[in-house]
């Protein structure tokens, strides 16, 4: 099968590891300090530590892979749709009546 231009675009390596990977850094570094922020407001009050809980933490682990693959996904298929509106412009473009003299 041949290597053509949109098969590279495709790529796992080179598309999807490297913004999936900035995003689930994104994701993990938000948490670490929503979790700091949350904890050292209330200190002097709550005296103890009560977030992330376990729950929290599991959907974080759990779901925070998936939303940087989700708009990926989302970003890929837009570019491959505006593509093809570009190609179909000029096929179905209307053209304006020659005015009248």
């Amino acid at each position: 099968m041949p290597h053509t231009k949109h098969m590279r675009e495709f790529d796992s390596s080179s598309m999807v590891s490297s913004p999936w990977l900035a995003g689930l850094a994104l994701a993990w570094g938000s948490l670490v300090l929503f979790s700091v922020i949350v904890n050292l407001a209330p200190l002097q009050v709550m005296a103890r530590v009560f977030f992330p809980t376990s729950m929290s933490l599991v959907l974080t682990f759990w779901l925070a892979p998936a939303i940087p693959g989700l708009v990926i996904d989302q970003a890929a298929l837009h570019g491959i749709l505006g593509r093809i509106c570009e190609m179909a412009v000029p096929l179905l473009s209307i053209r304006p009546l020659p005015e009248d003299e």
